[in-house]
């Protein structure tokens, strides 16, 4: 099976508040100095199908803060991932909604997914990834 990264979009992910990027079919060279967003942009392809970051971290801070690292209220974070699984095109999608009280509390977040446009809980995105590219335990 080959699959080949041909976009990313990318809404409210750490410290990128929007990205939309086009990749090249045989290689595209990321590069910028520290702290320019190219651990990001990995961290938020690998969020999408695996649900860690580039050090295999499950519980990381995917969404916005300010400089005082507190959460920025009522933001979507949503990463679009369109690929060439074995000659077909597929978008995967996973959001991250913030939930507040009236009086502006943070309740928490949940998570959305989507492959090709259709709606699924995580255990059968996870099932559904594993099926178009592998187990995700298997993936970094």
């Amino acid at each position: 099976m080959k699959a080949t990264l041909k976009n990313i979009k990318i809404e409210n992910f750490k410290g990128i508040s929007h990205l939309e990027m086009e990749f090249n079919p045989t290689m595209t060279e990321i590069v910028g100095d520290n702290a320019t967003g190219k651990t990001s942009l990995l961290d938020a392809y690998l969020w999408v199908l695996t649900g860690v970051d580039s050090a295999g971290n499950g519980k990381f801070k995917v969404q916005p803060v300010d400089g005082d690292n507190n959460l920025i209220p009522k933001l979507t974070t949503r990463v679009e991932l369109v690929m060439d699984i074995s000659e077909i095109e597929h978008t995967i999608v996973k959001e991250l909604h913030q939930s507040w009280t009236k009086d502006n509390k943070f309740k928490g977040s949940s998570a959305k997914y989507y492959i090709d446009d259709v709606p699924y809980k995580e255990g059968d995105y996870n099932k559904k990834i594993a099926e178009l590219l592998c187990d995700v335990k298997n993936f970094t």
